[in-house]
């Protein structure tokens, strides 16, 4: 089982090339950051790096400051002159402070990630701000032992309707919804024998909604005479706010939108939907920046059980 997170999490570090000087009189540091902010600002695409870099060589300090991107160096400026060209106001005697020209590679984007940290601060320093729910996703075991349990048995609820829907001559497809703080399956659907659209999460979304209508005291529902999962009796919930969803194969783009909608909270699904996956084999929806939900997804959780359901 792996988190599907956006690209920016997973990549792998990118760097560009960076001009620096190195500065011979460290006192003058502060001075010569002050005068190189006003003179030459970094561009926003490049405000994660901090100006400044410290090396120790040989139990000596050396410093180096950033100038300007190599690419922003005009045609016929060499290194050797672009300080006069670049910071010709900058007065001789700070001027002098500056050493050796070179290009450096530097990180290209912030990390976002402590491994992305790890390698972009041996490039040159930068800002950092620790995602503790990203590293836990990213991290070897995001879930406890017992929850893993617990887990495994709603997703083999799912396979079990997922059988029964092969035995009746549906796709071999089936979804649970389940409340993480309950412990609890509130809906539970296989996709549709009559309609190729009504598949198992939004039968599931459609009872949840059903819950949350007034409920006839003693009334009992169940998912299906075949299935012999019970459907709990609640009105409590908005939508699926704070729910799981456990789903046997990848959500296709209009049942991953329809999870949008319904504010889930974290999606599990086995085998992927190559042709119409929305939950990251042909579309990433669950994090897309233009949208006004997010949730979290895991992919490949029983995998194999779910692929042979297909293949009987």
């Amino acid at each position: 089982m792996k988190p599907v997170l956006a690209d920016k999490y997973t990549r792998n570090v990118t760097t560009v090339d960076y001009i620096t000087a190195s500065v011979a009189d460290r006192t003058q540091l502060s001075t010569l950051v002050s005068e190189f902010n006003d003179l030459l600002p970094l561009p926003p695409r490049f405000c994660h790096l901090k100006r400044v870099k410290s090396t120790n060589i040989e139990n000596k300090k050396k410093y180096y400051i950033l100038m300007v991107p190599f690419k922003q160096l005009p045609a016929g400026v060499s290194l050797f002159t672009c300080v006069k060209h670049l910071l010709p106001s900058l007065p001789i005697e700070i001027t002098k402070c500056l050493g050796d020209i070179t290009v450096v590679k530097v990180p290209d984007y912030i990390p976002l990630t402590s491994m992305q940290y790890t390698y972009a601060k041996n490039l040159w320093p930068t800002v950092y701000s620790h995602n503790p729910k990203i590293e836990k996703q990213l991290s070897k075991n995001p879930f406890s032992a017992t929850e893993l349990l617990r887990m495994k048995e709603y997703m083999r609820s799912a396979l079990q309707l997922a059988n029964n829907a092969r035995l009746n001559g549906a796709l071999p497809v089936a979804s649970v919804i389940v409340d993480p703080v309950k412990k609890q399956i509130l809906a539970g659907q296989h996709h549709s024998v009559d309609s190729c659209l009504d598949h198992s999460i939004m039968r599931c979304i459609q009872d949840i909604a059903k819950l949350q209508k007034p409920i006839v005291t003693g009334s009992k529902r169940t998912i299906d005479d075949s299935d012999n999962l019970n459907i709990s009796n609640s009105s409590e919930y908005y939508l699926c706010t704070g729910l799981e969803v456990y789903t046997t194969q990848e959500p296709c783009v209009m049942c991953s939108m329809a999870l949008v909608h319904a504010r889930i909270s974290k999606v599990f699904y086995g085998m992927a939907n190559i042709e119409m996956g929305g939950l990251g084999s042909v579309y990433n929806i669950h994090y897309q920046e233009g949208i006004n939900h997010h949730f979290d997804v895991y992919k490949g959780f029983l995998e194999q059980d779910s692929i042979q359901l297909f293949q009987k």
